[in-house]
Order: structure tokens, then C-alpha cells, then sequence
């Protein structure tokens, strides 16, 4: 082992076998724990990629076990001053699982796992790149639009709520009828095509159904992805 490597050593049983002292690890107890993690962190970005609960206490504690097999690899009486890289490796691998640990702590106080709706749509591009992968751009753009609290217009009928909109969204049937009794009477003629007779449409209402569906089928599975895309790069690879 080289001073560079002992200075980041990887978190790998195979790397760590063929590159520590001969002295080192003799029952393979640090070679095990890395393999262990190195399975741990692959499951927990498949996971996280699939939206599918990833397991933050497992890696924790596969780290702990590194560290702990690292530090009592330190007290190997027969390392010295000829296995000094291993020694750093050992210190090290102690270091990085410790730094590691801090950030999976830090995590669920992350903005982007603790923020609401809407601060995720008016604030941050990577929920609206996940609506869009799964398929729910209208909901988003819906949102996105009304939190800019432009003033009732047919148009936002047309677009989001009728059977025939472009960027029609999932509303429930109580909701849908009212906004379709005001279309009807508008197109009757029975009330004029202005600002004050669209505002009696029910647009707080439609905000909150999107927002309660979003929260409930979309927001969880954000927050998986996410736990994987804020840990990326802050776990030691191998």
C-alpha cells in the first residue's frame, strides 16, 4: 500500500486484502465488514433509485462495524513503523466511516426531504424532474401556475379541468362538477366570460386535492429518490 492509498483507502474486502500489511487482519474481520458494506450501499442506492424505502440504518450500521474493526485492528501489536500505510488505511477507514455517519444523520434534515409541496414546486427543479418522470407534470404545472395566483380565467378551465384540456388533472367528481357548472353557465350565457364569474369556480379546493394526492402517492417516493441523490458522492465508494 502507498501513502496515497492509505490516505483514502477504498472501501473494498478485496482491495483491502491485497493491499494491507501481511500482518494485518488476520481473521479478515475489517475485509468482511467492508464487503458487508459494500453490498449494504449498493442495496441502498437500488433502492433509493426504485423509490423503494432505502435502508439508512443498515449503512449506518455497516459503517459502525468498519469502524469498530478498524480500531481494533490498531491495537495488532505486530504493526509498526514498517506497516505505517497500513496503520494511516486503518485511521482512515475510521475517518471516513465516521464523516459518513455524520451525513446520513444530517440527512432527513435536508431541505429537499423536509419541504412541503409547495416549497417543492416553487422552489426546487428536482421535484419537478421527478412529476415529470412519473408521469405527473399537470399536477405539477397546475400548482406551479396557481401558487402564482393569477386571476380566474376560462383559460385555466380549458387547459387543466375539462374533459377535453390538454393538461387535464385528476380532480375529484364534486370538485370537476362545479367547476363544470360554471363553464355551462358561461356557456349559456347565463353568466359572462369575466374574472368574477370564474372566481366562483373552486380553485382552493382543486389545489388542496392536488396537493393532498401529491403528498400522498408522489411525495414519499420523492423522498426515496432523494435519499439516494444527497447521499451520492458522501458515502465511500470502493
Amino acid at each position: 500500500m502507498n501513502s496515497s492509498d492509505a490516505r483514502k483507502p477504498r472501501f473494498n474486502g478485496a482491495w483491502w486484502k491485497k493491499n494491507k500489511a501481511e500482518e494485518a487482519d488476520p481473521k479478515g474481520k475489517l475485509e468482511d465488514a467492508l464487503e458487508d458494506y459494500r453490498k449494504c450501499v449498493a442495496d441502498f442506492f437500488r433502492s433509493a433509485e426504485a423509490s423503494q424505502s432505502p435502508r439508512q440504518d443498515e449503512v449506518k450500521k455497516a459503517l459502525e462495524e468498519i469502524k469498530k474493526a478498524a480500531k481494533d485492528e490498531k491495537s495488532n501489536k505486530k504493526l509498526g513503523v514498517f506497516q505505517k500505510d497500513t496503520l494511516t488505511a486503518l485511521d482512515n477507514y475510521v475517518k471516513r466511516a465516521d464523516a459518513a455517519i455524520t451525513e446520513l444523520k444530517r440527512l432527513n434534515t435536508a431541505p429537499v426531504l423536509t419541504a412541503n409541496i409547495k416549497l417543492l414546486v416553487r422552489k426546487m427543479s428536482q421535484f419537478e424532474s421527478y412529476c415529470k418522470k412519473k408521469l405527473q407534470s399537470e399536477s405539477f404545472n397546475y400548482l406551479s401556475l396557481m401558487y402564482k395566483n393569477p386571476k380566474p380565467d376560462r383559460q385555466w378551465y380549458d387547459d387543466f379541468i375539462a374533459d377535453s384540456g390538454k393538461f387535464q388533472i385528476n380532480l375529484s367528481s364534486p370538485i370537476r362538477k362545479q367547476f363544470d357548472a360554471v363553464a355551462a353557465a358561461v356557456a349559456s350565457h347565463a353568466l359572462p366570460d369575466t374574472a368574477e364569474t370564474w372566481q366562483q369556480a373552486p380553485w382552493d379546493e382543486s389545489i388542496e386535492h392536488i396537493e393532498e394526492m401529491l403528498e400522498r402517492d408522489v411525495l414519499p417516493r420523492f423522498r426515496d429518490f432523494m435519499v439516494g441523490e444527497v447521499m451520492r458522492g458522501s458515502l465511500p465508494d470502493d
